[in-house]
């Protein structure tokens, strides 16, 4: 499915460029959409660095990186110590993705996006694990979430169904690799939840399947990024929960508002 529209799926795939057109969805739109985490710097080579406020906390990235791989914290004006750690960072997330082509043979996209990097500010630096929102769209509808509490240590997932706008249900099925940490009660649904859904919806309707990312750092929630290619990133489904969400994608792959 994803190869029928690879070069569409290009830009999703950039943090950079993502967050650009999320910006430019808040600016055209009439919805209320959650921030976007403050871009410090962004470029194609690690050069110009900016200057930083010594008490500024940041994290540095490649635009076109997934999962947690060549992630760099720091904190104030980049030094020659840290530019070292993080070209040191870069090349060992490189080296083992250029290596690692079997898996991305699926994932077009990563391997032909513009490489570059971003330098961003830190809003997970407190003691409150940060927890992950992926909003699965389909059709330009959200269906599921998947709630990650604890995004350092990967400590709790749970999927909830989107019930509106304003509720949501929790799916009573286990995500592997954490079977035994699913909560056993349903969890109130956050008051940020419309905001997120809308937003969500609204940057992925020209698309059958996306997964929106969101951050809630415990003050407030930040859109993250999108991801075309789920399952490289938080392990599989059970069989059954797989298949309905492919029957999902096929049907939004022939609504008339996608093709």
């Amino acid at each position: 499915m994803l190869l029928e529209h690879t070069k569409d799926i290009l830009w999703t795939v950039n943090k950079s460029e993502v967050k650009d057109k999320y910006i430019d969805l808040i600016k055209s739109s009439n919805i209320s959409c959650p921030d976007p985490i403050e871009t410090l710097w962004s470029g194609c080579t690690l050069e110009n660095f900016p200057e930083i406020a010594p008490e500024e906390l940041w994290v540095f990235k490649p635009t076109f990186g997934f999962g947690g791989h060549g992630i760099i914290f720091g904190k104030g004006n980049i030094t020659d110590e840290i530019y070292q750690e993080i070209n040191v960072e870069l090349n060992r997330f490189l080296k083992k993705t250029l290596t690692s082509r079997a898996w991305a043979k699926v994932a077009w996209a990563y391997n032909n996006t513009r490489e570059g990097y971003i330098l961003e500010k830190n809003v997970t630096s407190g003691s409150i694990e940060p927890t992950n929102f992926g909003v699965y769209v389909f059709g330009g509808k959200a269906k599921y979430i998947v709630q990650i509490d604890g995004l350092r240590s990967l400590a709790v997932a749970s999927i909830y169904q989107v019930k509106n706008y304003l509720d949501w249900e929790r799916v009573n099925i286990s995500l592997k690799p954490y079977e035994q940490l699913i909560p056993q009660t349903d969890l109130v649904a956050p008051p940020f939840l419309q905001e997120m859904l809308k937003a969500a919806e609204q940057i992925s309707k020209n698309f059958d399947y996306m997964r929106v990312d969101f951050l809630f750092n415990g003050k407030e929630v930040h859109f993250l990024e999108l991801d075309p290619y789920t399952g490289f990133s938080i392990a599989a489904f059970p069989h059954w929960f797989d298949k309905h969400l492919g029957d999902l994608w096929n049907e939004a792959r022939s609504s008339p508002a996608i093709n």
